[in-house]
This record gives structure tokens, C-alpha cells and sequence, in this order.
């Protein structure tokens, strides 16, 4: 249902649900960041910004935050190392 209420910017309700799910839902949180992209409401900057220096941010959901970010407008400066991750030691082993 939330895939569908992203087609229907300007409506404060839906918005505001898609922010409490990014931030409630930890372990989603890079499904509902490509919601937030999806919705394409640059106020949700700031929370996804917030979420990047989140210690316990996988590499996956760091990549996903950081195209919401840049797809809204905003810029990515911080960047972080993933050593370690198990998510990011798979991406880079495929690329060896």
C-alpha cells in the first residue's frame, strides 16, 4: 500500500508515515528511504541525512540513504568506511 500512497505527492498524511516507517523501522530502513525518494519530498532530507551517521547502518542501507539523498537534491558528505560489514565485504569480494 505505502508503494502506491508514493504516487500521490503533496498530501502531508502520507508523507508523515513515510517518515515514522523510515525511522521506526530500522531494519527497513532502505526500503523505505527509496519511499521517501519515491515521494519526492525534499523535508525528508534531514532525517535521511540524520540516518547516515547512524553507527549501526549497514552498507546496504547507507548506498539506498544516499541515492534518497542525492535523487531529492541534496548532497552526500559524509562518507563512511564499511570494513567489516558482511554486506559491503560481499559487494567488494565480487568485484576482486
Amino acid at each position: 500500500l505505502i508503494d502506491v500512497l508514493c504516487n500521490f505527492p503533496g498530501d502531508d498524511r502520507i508523507f508523515e508515515q513515510l517518515l515514522e516507517l523510515f525511522c521506526q523501522r530500522r531494519e527497513e530502513r532502505a526500503l523505505f528511504a527509496s519511499y521517501l525518494c519515491k515521494y519526492g519530498d525534499e523535508r525528508a532530507l534531514s532525517a535521511l541525512k540524520e540516518a547516515l551517521v547512524d553507527p549501526d547502518i549497514n552498507y546496504l542501507d547507507y548506498i539506498e540513504i544516499c541515492n534518497a539523498i542525492e535523487a531529492l537534491g541534496g548532497q552526500v558528505e559524509v562518507q563512511r568506511d564499511f570494513t567489516g560489514d558482511p554486506y559491503y565485504e560481499s559487494l567488494r569480494t565480487m568485484n576482486d
